[in-house]
């Protein structure tokens, strides 16, 4: 836990955001917001095969956009994979817990300071960037 809290601060300090700011104790997980988009990142231990005994760390960048209804029209899916498609980065559409998400997953040992302020960057753009366009244009179908 120490060495991704220390990967993790170091990229948020170039944001200007201090663990203090970010850090949530109770969860286990960073909470921040860049420009519009609020940011989550975690690290969890899943298993690699179907007997749970090789494990790997996993870190997940999740920014969740917007609440979807159930009355989301199929071109709206439809809209979310094709900018799965255009981003192109490993980041990637989901819905999860009737959220729209944006998110990145990497096996923690790869995972450097650098890349990790990447990956926010581009999450952050990209949530910023497709929001408001979706929700302008479902605005209808929300809750």
């Amino acid at each position: 836990m120490e060495k991704f809290k220390q990967i993790i601060n170091t990229a948020l300090n170039y944001f200007g955001i201090s663990e203090e700011d970010a850090w949530d104790n109770d969860k286990h997980w960073y909470h921040l917001e860049k420009g519009s988009a609020e940011i989550f990142i975690q690290i969890d231990r899943i298993s690699i095969n179907e007997n749970e005994v090789e494990k790997i760390d996993v870190v997940t960048f999740v920014s969740p956009l917007f609440k979807i209804s159930s009355q989301m029209p199929m071109e709206f899916y439809m809209e979310a994979l094709k900018y799965n498609a255009f981003i192109s980065d490993g980041s990637y559409f989901m819905i999860r817990n009737d959220f729209l998400q944006l998110r990145q997953c990497i096996v923690f040992e790869y995972l450097t300071a650098e890349y990790a302020r990447y990956i926010i960057d581009v999450i952050s753009y990209w949530s910023d960037e497709i929001d408001d366009k979706l929700i302008n244009k479902y605005r209808e179908y929300l809750d």
